[in-house]
């Protein structure tokens, strides 16, 4: 392809192709071979920079999103946890405890938009913290079922069973001692109760 270049020979023209006469200058090809490369050039390592700034970019939005993500699931799998565990018969402090030792065992589950927390072996949380609670590992964190013994209400404890009794360290003791020992015993009144004598 033939490239042409304008030259203005005549001094008299004022206006060439919309420009003034002052605004045009002559160079030779070779040097607008290299003008126009060299804004090539520019306009490449541009583009490239705006690339990468806007590849950064999406790869730092990814990662916030991800983690959001991450967050929602891990709030959304401890909140069902915590509502599994509402009303069983636990000691203080064993809900959260058992919330960071089972998190692990549930995974959040998105069907459909339906957001779902199994447990890894597909039962509900509810049915798999059940199991959990009624299995042997975590009986430790349950309140004990009854409070008693064995023995028929109203009856003492065997003497074999009964705690040994143990001296008194200090004064408070063994008043306190001596007064429970009195209210044990069966009060037989042997003379009369009140405030005057009878005439």
């Amino acid at each position: 392809m033939m490239r042409r270049c304008l030259i203005l020979r005549s001094p008299d023209l004022e206006v060439v192709g919309g420009f003034h006469a002052d605004d045009l200058v002559t160079i030779s090809k070779a040097e607008l071979e290299e003008l126009r490369t060299r804004a090539d050039q520019v306009g490449t390592s541009d583009l490239k920079a705006r690339e990468a700034a806007h590849t950064r970019e999406i790869a730092a939005r990814d990662q916030k999103a991800t983690e959001l993500e991450r967050a929602y699931k891990a709030a959304v799998r401890d909140r069902e946890l915590a509502t599994a565990l509402v009303g069983k018969p636990l000691v203080p402090g064993a809900a959260s405890q058992l919330i960071k030792l089972w998190r692990d065992d549930f995974e959040v589950i998105d069907e459909d938009g339906e957001i779902q927390v199994l447990a890894k072996d597909g039962r509900g949380v509810d049915q798999a913290v059940l199991d959990r609670l009624n299995g042997p590992e975590f009986a430790h964190f349950c309140l004990p079922s009854s409070r008693g013994g064995t023995s028929a209400r109203g009856q003492n404890r065997s003497a074999t069973t009964a705690p040994a009794p143990v001296a008194p360290r200090t004064l408070g003791e063994a008043v306190l001692r001596d007064w429970r020992e009195s209210a044990a015993r069966p009060q037989t009144p042997t003379t009369p109760s009140g405030w005057g004598r009878r005439r």
